[in-house]
């Protein structure tokens, strides 16, 4: 593979969409070490966009750098799944509290549309798409309040979020997002109950959650590790 860049301030942006892509499709497992200039000869680039683009990687939470300058795809933990997901219930809680009701009003057709497209990939059988289906939902939810230090929090925790949820299902390919949970959250949304909406909410995340615990579990004691122990497996 060749990406095409003409400059490294934007070469490095392609080579960390690719990357990222890489790392969330399981392609470049969990502990896997990152060599910059491995990488680089395989994307045929140079290694200062990769070293760029491992930084950034390193940002948004799928890359652990140490301090002499190896990186390694992020192994998450169980404790690190249940982080991950009391942020977000408090993010999206959040949002929906201080939300003004003309602007619930005005995301429900989107909030529609997403869950509809959930409804469709899941029927389908397309778990990448009923994924991102998922997360277009919760960012909307998150997105409602207006508050784009609010919405960039959540923003961080997405890429982690999509790890985990991809991880745990190409280990166990029953485990699916649950279209009634968010149904729950939009008909209470639609009839103006923000403590109804907050409380299906919670309910789902505190739900998906256990899921993907449990999965994490599974998976470090496949490695051998405790799943709460830190570090690679």
């Amino acid at each position: 593979m060749r990406l095409i860049g003409p400059q490294h301030s934007e070469l490095w942006a392609e080579v960390f969409a690719e990357l990222r892509k890489l790392i969330v499709l399981g392609e470049l497992v969990p502990g896997q070490r990152l060599v910059e200039a491995d990488l680089a000869q395989r994307l045929g680039v140079s290694r200062g966009p990769v070293r760029t683009a491992l930084s950034e990687l390193a940002r948004v939470g799928l890359v652990e750098l140490s301090s002499r300058r190896s990186a390694r795809v992020v192994s998450l933990t169980t404790k690190d799944v249940a982080e991950i997901y009391t942020v977000r219930s408090v993010l999206e809680r959040l949002s929906l509290q201080t939300a003004d009701h003309e602007d619930v009003r005005a995301m429900l057709p989107e909030l529609s549309e997403d869950l509809d497209a959930l409804e469709m990939a899941l029927d389908e059988g397309d778990r990448s798409s009923a994924t991102e289906a998922d997360l277009a939902f919760h960012r909307n939810i998150a997105s409602i309040a207006g508050n784009g230090r609010l919405l960039a929090a959540w923003d961080m925790q997405a890429d982690q979020v999509r790890l985990v949820i991809g991880w745990v299902q190409r280990h166990d390919p029953t485990v699916a997002a649950k279209s009634g949970e968010h149904r729950a959250v939009l008909e209470a949304l639609q009839n103006g109950d923000c403590d109804r909406a907050c409380a299906a909410l919670e309910k789902h995340l505190a739900a998906s959650e256990a899921v993907m615990r449990a999965g994490a579990a599974r998976l470090w004691s496949q490695s051998g590790r405790s799943p709460t122990e830190e570090g690679h497996p």
